[in-house]
């Protein structure tokens, strides 16, 4: 008797310890919080009572209420741009993890960031992991985060070198032929008379002739400073000016001459008749 209850007790034993019955367990360690959306960071993980010899895909999970689809998880293994997936992307293109035939535990970290429609405020984060064999999934508690509005950045004008345009080959205007007129009539320049003498000359001239017609007359002209006269235009020189005064003055001196003998024959003739 006594050996058949110590055989059900350790078959009990063995049934509860195995991991077969044993509920998953996963929390998340700690995380950062606020955080600023769009920014990645980082949780850690710790996963318990896995199945042996078992592979498992993880992901992280954000949003308010029953929505959890504002989370982007990183896939480091992925290349662009599938480094980053949503949460309605394929399981397959997500981390993945295995574990061997006597580990039923793991701990890691995973990276995770908002996406840009996240509301700012408080959230819901959790995670989730799902066999690669079967459709079963695992989830985490709800953990409470803040998430902090992305700055908005101010655009920077880009300065884009505009080219100068070379200019074009632009044809060099005919030329139009002047018209020519059609003489009316030929038109001759008249020369205008120019005074050949100096107004400096002039001045000498005229002084001169007031000099000699004194002598002559015998006047003793008074010396006085001879007044400036307007040059003449119509003098044409010197030369004609002397043998004309000549002629003036003689002519004058002979009246003289002939109106005093006249004078004195007529006062002879009149003594005569009157004794």
């Amino acid at each position: 008797m006594r050996k058949i209850v110590f055989v059900l007790i350790t078959i009990f034993l063995l049934f509860v310890n195995s991991p077969v019955f044993a509920a998953v367990n996963i929390s998340i360690d700690s995380f950062p919080s606020p955080v600023t959306i769009g920014q990645e960071f980082s949780i850690s993980i710790t996963a318990n009572n896995l199945s042996l010899n078992t592979s498992y895909y993880l992901k992280g999970r954000i949003g308010t209420g029953s929505d959890f689809d504002k989370a982007e998880t990183n896939n480091p293994n992925n290349s662009s741009p599938d480094d980053w997936l949503a949460d309605t992307d394929s399981w397959s293109k997500f981390p993945k993890i295995s574990l061997g035939d006597t580990e039923s535990s793991w701990s890691g970290t995973l990276k995770l960031r908002a996406k840009s429609s996240a509301t700012a405020g408080k959230n819901s984060l959790k995670v989730r992991i799902k066999k690669t064999d079967t459709d079963t999934t695992y989830d985490s508690g709800t953990y409470e985060i803040t998430f902090q509005p992305a700055p908005t950045s101010t655009p920077v004008p880009t300065n884009i070198p505009t080219s100068t345009p070379n200019p074009s080959n632009t044809p060099a205007p005919s030329s139009t032929p002047n018209p020519t007129s059609s003489p009316t009539g030929t038109s001759i320049p008249v020369k205008k008379p120019t005074s050949t003498t100096k107004p400096r000359e002039i001045y000498e001239v005229l002084d001169d002739k007031e000099s000699e017609r004194g002598t002559v007359l015998g006047e003793n002209a008074p010396t006085s400073t001879p007044q400036i006269k307007a040059p003449k235009t119509e003098i044409s020189s010197s030369k004609t000016s002397f043998p004309l005064l000549f002629l003036l003055l003689g002519g004058g001196m002979v009246c003289i001459i002939a109106a005093v003998l006249l004078s004195i024959k007529q006062t002879r003739e009149r003594k005569i008749d009157f004794p």
